[in-house]
């Protein structure tokens, strides 16, 4: 008899209240790895962002003068192509055929060019979860495993449940990859990764607008995003960067009323949002961090800016609360416990 079956024996003969003990302990055990995982990552975020604070110079402006505003007209002109039309010739996996006409309707035809390029052979691998698990639980040093994953090397997509919602969101991560970059997820000439939380933010904000989805993945990561949104004139700039690459527009907007300092501290919890929650302390650092954005907002002294900002800040009545008085500093101090 194989070791497994003789396992699964052993677990069925027992009491129930044991069994359930048992299983509660894997729970447990399972849960408190995450825990342990999220805080080593958050120190890995903490060290890897001071790195590169420390490595990255002053924020300044792009090139605007007119030579070079030629030359990029120039090269958009000879680089431009028919993008809906090519994703019209290209045989479709029958799983993202409705996803990809939805998604080719919102969205600005240049912004469509890593579609119509990795659209042509992109693999869906349905995964088994059970047996995801399983290894998981194999290997508890292994990171967390999510819904959904996408390969940005080898143009593969993994899904570990069957939800087009979890499609979608790894489809325009498909949209935004260049072989070197994956939307706001960078990798740095310093040889560090950056951006992945925005990444995720901004990733899962399109999907739900694109797709009308009621549930939301990453809400922590998106809220902060929608706040971010506000710091551009126009939302479509912000869209513009993420399907070019382009984090140095979002860095230098911010930058404008903030600072380089707390533009690293906003990647640093971003990413801290999506490495497994330690919930108290998330709550109160997702409150924290969005108040510390309306005071970076207030610095525009753009009473049209600043309104954009109270207008997502207060859908959430949590902050009209906390806007009037009320105080973390008590929830604070117990969060103090599961650092």
């Amino acid at each position: 008899m194989e070791i497994i079956q003789a396992y699964i024996q052993a677990l069925n003969s027992l009491p129930f209240y044991f069994f359930i003990a048992i299983n509660s302990g894997i729970f447990i055990t399972y849960i408190s790895n995450q825990i342990n995982f999220s805080i080593k990552n958050r120190k890995e975020n903490k060290l890897r962002h001071l790195k590169l604070y420390r490595s990255v110079g002053e924020i300044k402006e792009k090139n605007n003068n007119k030579f070079t505003k030629i030359i990029e007209l120039l090269f958009k002109i000879n680089d431009k192509q028919d993008y809906i039309n090519i994703i019209k010739a290209i045989k479709i996996p029958e799983d993202l055929k409705e996803i990809v006409n939805t998604f080719v309707q919102n969205v600005d035809e240049k912004n469509l060019k890593y579609c119509a390029k990795n659209l042509k052979n992109v693999k869906i691998e349905n995964k088994n979860i059970i047996k995801h698990f399983k290894d998981y639980l194999s290997n508890l040093a292994k990171p967390p495993f999510n819904a959904g994953f996408y390969h940005y090397d080898t143009n593969i997509i993994d899904l570990f449940i069957d939800s087009k919602q979890v499609l979608s969101h790894e489809f325009i991560h498909m949209c935004t990859n260049n072989k070197d970059h994956c939307g706001f997820n960078l990798n740095t000439r310093f040889n560090e990764k950056i951006g992945l939380g925005l990444n995720e933010g901004y990733t899962e904000l399109l999907n739900q607008r694109i797709f009308k989805y009621k549930h939301c993945a990453y809400p922590k990561n998106v809220g902060i995003v929608k706040l971010l949104e506000t710091f551009f004139d126009d939302p479509k700039d912000l869209q513009n960067a993420f399907f070019s690459n382009d984090l140095d527009t979002v860095i230098y907007q911010f930058c404008k009323y903030g600072t380089k300092e707390e533009f690293f501290n906003l990647l640093e919890n971003l990413d801290n949002f999506t490495t497994g929650p330690i919930p108290l302390k998330d709550f109160i650092k997702y409150h924290k961090l969005q108040f510390k954005l309306y005071e970076i907002i207030k610095r525009s002294n753009e009473p049209n800016k600043i309104q954009n900002f109270e207008n997502v800040l207060f859908q959430n009545p949590l902050n009209q609360i906390l806007k009037n008085g009320f105080s973390l500093i008590h929830l604070k101090q117990t969060s103090k416990r599961l650092k």
